[in-house]
């Protein structure tokens, strides 16, 4: 019954930063200084998972307390080889040795993620003896899709004489935590959504003033295009399969659109808010609200639009299709200033 009390605690709490681990004298963490140490523990904690902890996290299932009892064993091992060197001895508690040290990995792990550090900067405070300040440039890749994005996580150390840490504390890990835990589908949508139905830039402004104006096949004219090309790709690229970005960016234009008629009659469209709920029904499909405005450049006069329709995405989480039920209120509303219709 104690075995199954432990496991099941360790579940409850491996997304709360509640404990501390310590560490353990050895030879090679000995020769280590203070910035070592630091270095250590925030590749320890910001890498992976590696194979030997993704099996770990498998098996930290409740309902298989056998299993689950195995798991904390080698987890708390894993510990105490890879992290405890580093801490001061009276950072320890043995009592609680489980703890969420590797809370972030344990993240990716569960989202289907990968982290990596990218750049790790370690300074000493000026002020404060032993005291060091850092910063990790922490890169976190969806596996599925191969889309990564990096973040930069700050946070204090403490040391003590003998260079090991006695606290540790991140400033902005729950920006990157956030990161891990939403949807990278529900990430798309709303990328997707937001660069359908915001602006025209300047940057697109410009290329549009220079494609009207540049006689078709000149050197400008094809210079300007492969810009365009260029725009694109940024814009909606990362975000749709390859056939569905042929289709809606390249083949019919969809995605700019809403946009290209804006700047045809002086307006910029705002998007304030959208909101998406998965179908009950059907998996990956989620029905979607648009709502926002259109403002007059010339007279500040501004409307209120709304577009609905359904979004489905694939397993790796980019867009496969986007139906709109009322696009074409929006299309007349644009033509004609005046408000949207739902």
């Amino acid at each position: 019954m104690k075995s199954m009390l432990v496991c099941g605690k360790f579940i409850a709490l491996i997304g709360l930063l509640l404990l501390s681990v310590g560490c353990t004298e050895n030879n090679k963490a000995s020769e280590l200084g203070s910035e070592d140490h630091i270095r250590a523990v925030v590749n320890e904690e910001f890498n992976g998972p590696n194979e030997q902890l993704n099996e770990i996290f498998t098996n930290l299932d409740p309902n298989q307390w056998e299993q689950c009892e195995k798991s904390m064993q080698k987890l708390e091992e894993y510990i105490q080889k890879n992290l405890k060197p580093h801490y001061s001895e009276q950072e320890y508690d043995a009592e609680e040795a489980l703890n969420s040290s590797y809370h972030f990995v344990h993240t990716a792990h569960h989202h289907g993620y990968e982290i990596e550090v990218k750049d790790l900067n370690v300074e000493e405070s000026r002020t404060t003896p032993d005291t060091y300040d850092f910063t990790a440039t922490v890169a976190y890749t969806y596996t599925a899709s191969n889309q990564t994005k990096t973040m930069d996580v700050m946070g204090t150390a403490d040391t003590s004489e003998d260079g090991k840490i006695t606290g540790l504390d991140y400033w902005n890990d729950q920006e990157l935590m956030n990161a891990l835990e939403v949807d990278p589908g529900e990430q798309n949508i709303q990328a997707v959504l937001q660069h359908t139905f915001n602006g025209p830039s300047e940057e697109l402004e410009e290329i549009w003033d220079h494609l009207d104006h540049y006689e078709f096949g000149s050197d400008e004219y094809k210079k300007t295009f492969s810009r365009f090309g260029r725009y694109q790709q940024e814009k909606f690229k990362p975000y749709l399969t390859e056939r569905f970005y042929e289709g809606y960016v390249i083949n019919t234009n969809m995605g700019f659109s809403a946009l290209r008629m804006a700047y045809s009659n002086d307006l910029e469209l705002a998007t304030e808010d959208i909101r998406f709920e998965e179908s009950e029904k059907t998996e990956n499909s989620y029905n979607f609200t648009v709502r926002g405005s259109y403002r007059d450049i010339e007279t500040q006069d501004k409307h209120s639009m709304a577009v609905r329709g359904i979004i489905n995405t694939n397993e790796a989480g980019k867009v496969v299709r986007i139906h709109y039920h009322n696009f074409e209120n929006l299309r007349i509303a644009l033509e004609r200033n005046s408000a949207t219709t739902e």
